[in-house]
């Protein structure tokens, strides 16, 4: 992938709304991930953002140059998937997370046509 296909697909928008800024709603997530006990790591590179598992232990990995609004729809798609029922979980979180998850179920549902 050379460089500006790569820039293009970084400064990809994902319209979620917050009831919290965004450092905030960025710290939130992270504290939630803690919780959960789960790394959460910036790093440097050309690599899909996401979760993984290296030793039996959960890490979110997602790359330093990324807008925050971006950060924030990788961590709430991931965390998504974990059972937040008997943690404390913000509204605003709770809000981001179901926006995440409709919009994840209606990318799936109506893919893109590639010519």
């Amino acid at each position: 992938m050379d460089r500006r296909k790569a820039q293009k697909k970084r400064s990809k928008k994902t319209s979620l709304k917050f009831g919290l800024d965004e450092s905030e709603a960025l710290s939130a997530f992270e504290t939630l991930a803690k919780a959960l006990d789960i790394e959460v790591r910036y790093e440097k590179g050309d690599f899909k953002s996401g979760i993984c598992r290296v030793n039996d232990k959960n890490l979110i990995l997602i790359q330093k140059e990324i807008e925050n609004e971006q950060k924030i729809y990788i961590l709430a798609r991931d965390l998504a998937v974990f059972k937040l029922d008997n943690l404390y979980v913000m509204p605003e979180l709770r809000q981001i997370i179901d926006q995440v998850n409709a919009k994840s179920i209606s990318d799936h549902a109506n893919p893109e046509v590639k010519k």
